[in-house]
């Protein structure tokens, strides 16, 4: 992709990026920063470099600028949270009931909590549904690396969600 058409990228590909970077946060602005940080960061690195699958390569940069921004809210939150010494309530998204929207948080919370690539292969695989092969060629790593990333990110997603007092994460 020579000429890189901005307007013609974001038209093909708006409704995967955000479908993807919005299950990852919490809300609609924090959506949108990582939606417009996903596409430049694809249209830059389409200039350095050819890019053999557009899809996955958005694909890939959406879930790592989601999880980088769910890392920064935790650390913020935890900034604050020292300095007023107290414990922030959060509420439900609109329309959702408690139960769940504390539980989304959770694991939004837990997936930061994981390396960049277990947190990528993790949600790719589970959020996304693509294939451990699909996951391998994206990552450039091998199908069975990538189970292994998908086991230890459920293992350690498991360990979070439950000393936070939520069930363990599912098959």
């Amino acid at each position: 992709m020579n000429h890189l058409n901005w307007e013609e990228l974001v038209q093909e590909f708006q409704g995967l990026v955000w479908s993807t970077v919005r299950r990852l946060v919490d809300n609609d602005a924090d959506a949108a920063d990582c939606f417009q940080e996903t596409f430049v960061t694809a249209v830059e690195t389409a200039r350095r470099q050819p890019v053999r699958h557009m899809q996955g390569l958005l694909t890939r940069i959406a879930t790592a600028r989601a999880i980088d921004h769910v890392r920064f809210r935790i650390r913020q939150r935890q900034f604050k949270q020292t300095l007023s010494q107290q414990t922030a309530t959060e509420a439900p998204p609109p329309g959702g009931n408690l139960e769940q929207g504390e539980l989304a948080q959770a694991l939004r919370e837990a997936l930061g909590t994981l390396s960049s690539q277990q947190a990528q292969a993790f949600c790719l695989k589970h959020l996304s549904g693509w294939t451990q092969r699909q996951i391998a060629v994206e990552l450039q790593s091998s199908p069975s690396a990538v189970a292994v990333m998908i086991h230890r990110a459920k293992k350690q997603l498991q360990i979070v969600m439950h000393a936070h007092g939520h069930q363990s994460v599912g098959e």
